[in-house]
């Protein structure tokens, strides 16, 4: 709700405060897994508003409870995906820092703890991050590329390529993108965050 009122920063902190009560209210077994949840919403929150203080400080728990997680699991997969997922999203904190190289490092490192899986699916979110990178850079062309081959199936990342083909001069496609976007009819947190921006270019465009 807070997010949707043009709030992130109340967002965040309503987040962070949820995670710290799930150790009071959640049964034993499945704290990790709701201070994870709430933790990791209030990342992609503060990233996608370039509060990059806040993503670091709010990385830095969810970080601490995901491997608390990984490691109650002792599974060995789960575990190299749970890294994989923390890669990810330091690549995104570099991103959006203007730290490309970093970025795109972390992204590799992403890639090599993925790319064995035998799901073909497997390289989706690398295509992502190096797409983020090439649109933060302005290099528009590069960006599509990368995100036609990531997870459209994912609403946050179908804007981001509607983004990345508006600043390729693909207009007409950007817009159909944005109206999807726009008018999606299940709510959560990536959709909160693109939304209103969403219906904003497709009005602007008409």
């Amino acid at each position: 709700t807070s997010v949707h009122a043009g709030k992130p920063k109340v967002a965040i902190e309503e987040l962070t405060t949820v995670a710290k009560a799930a150790e009071a209210g959640v049964p034993s077994k499945q704290i990790n897994g709701a201070k994870g949840f709430a933790l990791l919403s209030a990342v992609q929150i503060a990233l996608h508003h370039d509060m990059l203080g806040d993503a670091e400080r709010v990385l830095a728990s969810y970080a601490k409870t995901a491997r608390a997680d990984a490691k109650a699991v002792n599974d060995a997969d789960f575990t190299r995906q749970t890294e994989a997922g923390l890669r990810a999203l330091e690549s995104q904190l570099a991103a959006r820092r203007g730290d490309f190289t970093t970025a795109l490092a972390k992204a590799k490192e992403h890639k090599a703890l993925v790319e064995s899986d035998k799901n073909p699916r497997r390289l989706e979110t690398f295509h992502s991050l190096v797409g983020l990178v090439e649109l933060r850079k302005k290099a528009f062309a590069q960006a599509v590329s990368h995100y036609r081959q990531a997870d459209l199936t994912d609403l946050y990342t179908k804007y981001h390529l509607a983004v990345a083909l508006e600043g390729a001069g693909e207009g007409a496609e950007a817009r159909k993108l944005f109206q999807e976007v726009a008018s999606w009819n299940f709510n959560s947190v990536a959709f909160a965050l693109v939304r209103k921006d969403a219906a904003k270019r497709v009005t602007a465009a008409n």
